[in-house]
């Protein structure tokens, strides 16, 4: 039995209906030597060889990076809420320079 094209199908149902018809594309895979070939790009930051980028660096480079920029703002903001409770008064200077909340 003959298969139906798409336009085939539809059009019994509706003959107004525009249908284009497609086929199957098949991909094709890649060899071990076409991969090698391919190569892929190089961090900058550690000189490894890597098929994807984020923000220009390899995936294990980024998320080193974003882990101390993280740390960072971390840092920032326990340095503002310290400043801030010193200046209401809830802590010494000593307190604050050692960076703990004694009493609070």
């Amino acid at each position: 039995m003959r298969r139906k094209r798409a336009s085939e199908i539809f059009g019994e149902v509706d003959p107004h209906l525009k249908v284009i018809n497609g086929g199957t594309h098949w991909k094709s895979r890649l060899t071990k030597t076409d991969w090698d070939k391919a190569g892929g790009l190089v961090c900058p930051e550690c000189g490894r060889e890597t098929v994807r980028m984020i923000d220009g660096l390899c995936p294990e480079c980024h998320k080193k990076k974003a882990a101390e920029e993280e740390e960072k703002l971390g840092r920032k903001r326990e340095k503002r809420y310290l400043v801030n409770l010193f200046n209401r008064g809830k802590i010494t200077l000593r307190q604050m320079r050692e960076g703990r909340l004694q009493g609070t």
